[in-house]
């Protein structure tokens, strides 16, 4: 499904541009571990031959099943469940789906991105989400009142820690440094992954904002 006056694909028109598709069953979905090939018969029955090679033939893979449809179910099942049944079930949070993720991302990213001389320190990309995850680069380099400073990633570190001590906000997570050669080197030090889940899809704007 598509946003609001967003074109909405088929299946079928989104794979036709690839000649194999992977669909994780623990990323997002939130299973134990496993994935979906899809492919023609030639490449799918090559990859059998080589999860065999790889020792992927479990004894059972029963729990891997159960866990992505119970995953399946929450996130496109349950969803979709009309709001009267969920609060006679007592729901407290409201369950979102991965559209309502992306959409929650992309208010993530607006509110962050229009916070005054932020810009100055962090770059998000792409800076419109596609998806319900995005990175967010931390610049190396900033320029206060025509005075260019450099920052490192402890600094960045150190500043997390300072609002999660004040505030009570943990802004960012887990942190991976920017090696020079890659790229985007020259202009950060480091990348970091958002996704937005069912947890954090529900916290208020606000109070990222505040973050």
């Amino acid at each position: 499904g598509g946003a609001e006056g967003e074109e909405v694909l088929s299946l079928q028109d989104l794979s036709s541009h690839f000649d194999s598709i992977y669909v994780s069953f623990y990323k997002g979905l939130g299973g134990l571990t496993g994935a979906c090939l899809l492919g023609d018969k030639d490449f799918c029955d090559e990859a059998r031959t080589w999860l065999t090679r790889m020792g992927g033939n479990l004894y059972t893979k029963l729990p891997y099943y159960a866990s992505a449809w119970v995953g399946f179910r929450q996130n496109y099942v349950y969803h979709r469940r009309d709001d009267k049944k969920k609060e006679e079930d007592g729901e407290q949070t409201k369950y979102l789906s991965f559209l309502d993720r992306t959409i929650q991302m992309r208010k993530v990213i607006q509110t962050i991105s229009s916070i005054p001389n932020l810009q100055n320190y962090i770059a998000f990309e792409p800076a419109v989400s596609e998806v319900n995850m995005n990175h967010l680069y931390l610049k190396k380099e900033i320029n206060i009142d025509g005075q260019k400073k450099k920052l490192t990633l402890e600094d960045y570190i150190e500043a997390r820690e300072h609002v999660l001590s004040m505030h009570g906000i943990h802004i960012f997570p887990r942190v991976r440094p920017v090696e020079q050669t890659e790229e985007e080197g020259s202009d950060f030090v480091g990348k970091i992954e958002y996704t937005i889940g069912n947890v954090n899809g529900n916290i208020p704007i606000d109070v990222w904002e505040k973050g």
